[in-house]
């Protein structure tokens, strides 16, 4: 499923890059390359085992975590929420607050999209099984210059 997604969105993004290249054999030459890339990942992803994946999620959390860092802000418009994360029985494991002040949001969103999708694998290939409890997004605010999540409770 992620490969057939994938390789659509590479399909795609080469279809736009043909028809606005002035060289179609260089933009065909880069749509090859990227789905090479896209078909690397995806067969990593196929051989990776249990052990391997909770690895890797550990490592992209703390990677998130440490770019997020202490959310400083100077306004609640810099104050975004970011979710991460998958549940078994779906929505994100967890909500972050971050400031535009100190961290790219393309970025940020990336990796946490990254994170999201090699855990839905690891549910999936370990049949992973919740308690499907609702977990709210919290409000966000400004408290001393740091960007925060306000506490919600789990319906």
């Amino acid at each position: 499923m992620q490969r057939i997604i994938r390789t659509t969105a590479v399909l795609l993004a080469s279809a736009l890059m043909l028809g606005c290249s002035e060289k179609p054999e260089d933009s065909l030459q880069q749509a090859t390359e990227q789905e090479q890339i896209v078909e690397a990942e995806a067969t990593a992803l196929d051989k990776m085992d249990a052990e391997q994946a909770g690895a890797k999620l550990a490592e992209m959390n703390n990677a998130i975590r440490s770019m997020v860092g202490a959310a400083a802000a100077t306004d609640l418009s810099q104050c975004r929420m970011l979710e991460v994360g998958a549940r078994p029985c779906g929505g994100p494991e967890y909500y972050i607050a971050y400031s535009t002040e100190n961290v790219d949001t393309d970025i940020i969103e990336t990796m946490a999209k990254e994170y999201t999708e090699l855990r839905r694998w690891l549910n999936e290939e370990q049949q992973m099984m919740g308690t499907c409890e609702v977990i709210p997004e919290p409000k966000l605010s400004l408290q001393g210059g740091v960007c925060r999540a306000l506490p919600t409770e789990t319906m």
